[in-house]
């Protein structure tokens, strides 16, 4: 009987002992729990603003590109011609005279003013 007495109080010491250790495993384990989230939360903020970063970057190659490929194209386009234009050669332009309408700046004063 009283060595049935000392194992189950060297039991109870045992099962408390490991207990607190346990509790404070747990506790050690929560608290590492709670570091990496806040670990996890701020790499989730780098990397969101690495991705719009490499967005906004990737959109602004995309209208660079887009500028350059229409860039070329504007140059070589002539802007459109008047309809009383005509086309001569320059030797022809100077000897040949073209009317144009007079506006009221140009026209010439009336002296009955």
């Amino acid at each position: 009987m009283r060595k049935f007495a000392e194992d189950r109080e060297r039991y109870c010491r045992q099962q408390s002992l490991l207990e607190s250790k346990l509790l404070e495993k747990e506790a050690a384990m929560e608290s590492w729990r709670k570091e990496r989230d806040a670990l996890v939360a701020a790499l989730e903020v780098q990397l969101q603003k690495l991705l719009s970063s490499q967005a906004e970057k990737d959109k602004v190659i995309k209208e660079l590109s887009e500028q350059s490929s229409k860039q070329p194209a504007e140059v070589s386009v002539a802007p459109p011609l008047p309809s009383s234009y005509v086309l001569l050669s320059p030797d022809l332009r100077a000897n040949t005279r073209i009317p144009h309408k007079r506006s009221e700046e140009d026209a010439p004063q009336s002296s009955l003013r």
